[in-house]
């Protein structure tokens, strides 16, 4: 399934946003089809993955409303909704065990 047929993945977002009237949005990519929509959302998070093309820095990258995992694929989506859920404060860290 696609959501960018006769369009491309940021017109998607918006649309999904407004539809929703989403007050934040937040979007995951890790492959240069992923730029835009990157671009478009209030927060941008650019998976790191080993296999396709390294994205080249990205405005907002400077600000930290784009930002990039350490970790690959799955763990590092995992690691990036985390963090965006934590600075949203709707998750807060563990508390340490001493």
């Amino acid at each position: 399934m696609t959501l960018s047929f006769g369009g491309d993945k940021a017109d998607r977002l918006r649309e999904l946003a407004t539809h929703y009237s989403a007050t934040c949005t937040a979007a995951l990519g890790d492959a240069p089809n992923d730029v835009a929509m990157l671009q478009a959302a209030d927060i941008g998070f650019i998976v790191k993955n080993p296999q396709g093309p390294e994205l080249p820095p990205l405005p907002g990258e400077t600000e930290g409303r784009i930002r990039r995992t350490e970790h690959v694929g799955p763990e590092g989506w995992n690691v990036a909704i985390l963090d965006l859920l934590r600075g949203l404060e709707l998750i807060r860290e563990k508390e340490s065990d001493g």
